[in-house]
């Protein structure tokens, strides 16, 4: 049985991303698919010290560098539930999501690079953004 913390605003500022950094995402469910192009309301693991820190309420906006991010559409416009939809096939697929965190931007999501884990270890990560770009449902 895991400690849980109530965090202060400045707390959490502290533990904020320090990038880039790799970064392990608990229990995501496929709901946490917000859209093609973002994970929301996801507990994110963050080193600190000699323990991790888990910090809920987060968000992933997808990129692979620091140059900014990926876009699918939005829901309401074409293609954007399908974009939702394959993006939460991946996720449901995956035993662990991690990302490879670069940044936080103006709206405290986190800009970063998601790949998908499986239990058959003999499977390489998947790299989201590559495989949703490869699907035509991302761009820059």
């Amino acid at each position: 049985m895991g400690l849980t913390l109530k965090i202060s605003p400045e707390i959490r500022e502290l533990l904020s991303v320090r990038v880039p950094q790799e970064l392990f995402l608990h229990e995501v469910t496929p709901d946490d698919a917000h859209d093609g192009d973002t994970l929301t309301h996801v507990t994110v693991g963050l080193p600190f010290i000699d323990a991790l820190v888990l910090v809920t309420g987060q968000s992933v906006r997808f990129c692979r560098s620091n140059d900014g991010p990926y876009d699918a559409p939005e829901l309401r416009d074409p293609g954007g539930r399908e974009a939702r939809d394959a993006l939460r096939e991946i996720v449901a697929s995956a035993s662990q999501i991690s990302v490879r965190a670069f940044r936080r931007e103006k709206y405290g999501r986190i800009y970063g690079a998601p790949f998908a884990h499986y239990a058959d270890k003999s499977l390489q990560p998947l790299d989201i953004v590559e495989r949703m770009i490869s699907l035509g449902h991302l761009k820059k």
